[in-house]
């Protein structure tokens, strides 16, 4: 949780202030807070959505923009589940007393992301998420049980990162939308 706290702290201030400078980040701040409640309350992105694409409005940004974004961002955007998906593969071996060696750690960051994926399309998919740890990691069976906890546990935290890092990056796209108008523009 931690973790989480952290990356949702300095990861959306750096990704807002990526988006939209100093006034970026305060326009985030303000308006982040009830999709991200929406998302602790719900875990989940897609029942989020409405929220989320009213707060991107009050902030500001393009509303042609965040209608096209957002929805897309629900499918594409899953960090804090690959963050959490990482976390219970280091946690898991720390448990177990396995070596985690580079080779370890370059399969955990692919299990991540793809593991992201599963998690987000299917109903129940944080159970196929933990199956797919353990098989591809070979590890005991008796792992599963843990992992759907910790999953259970840290389902919320990661679905907020997710909904918020979806409204920074509608302020990145819509910056990058911005400067490419303005070049074509001179």
């Amino acid at each position: 949780m931690l973790a989480t706290a952290l990356y949702l702290t300095i990861g959306s201030t750096f990704y807002a202030w990526l988006g939209g400078g100093v006034d970026g980040v305060k326009r985030f701040w303000q308006n982040m807070l009830e999709p991200a409640v929406t998302a602790l309350g719900t875990s989940s992105s897609l029942a989020t959505l409405p929220v989320t694409i009213r707060s991107a409005n009050k902030m500001g940004l393009n509303e042609q923009i965040s209608e096209i974004s957002l929805p897309l961002l629900v499918n594409l955007n899953k960090g804090g589940a690959a963050m959490i998906t990482a976390l219970k593969i280091v946690f898991i071996y720390s448990l177990l007393g396995l070596d985690f060696s580079a080779d370890i750690f370059m399969i955990t960051v692919l299990i991540s992301v793809l593991s992201a994926f599963i998690i987000g399309g299917v109903p129940g998919g944080a159970f196929l998420g933990e199956i797919f740890i353990v098989t591809t990691l070979g590890l005991p069976l008796e792992a599963i049980p843990i992992l759907v906890v910790l999953g259970a546990i840290t389902d919320a935290a990661s679905t907020v990162i997710n909904v918020v890092h979806d409204l920074t990056a509608t302020q990145i796209i819509e910056r990058l939308n911005g400067k490419h108008y303005l070049k074509q523009a001179q």
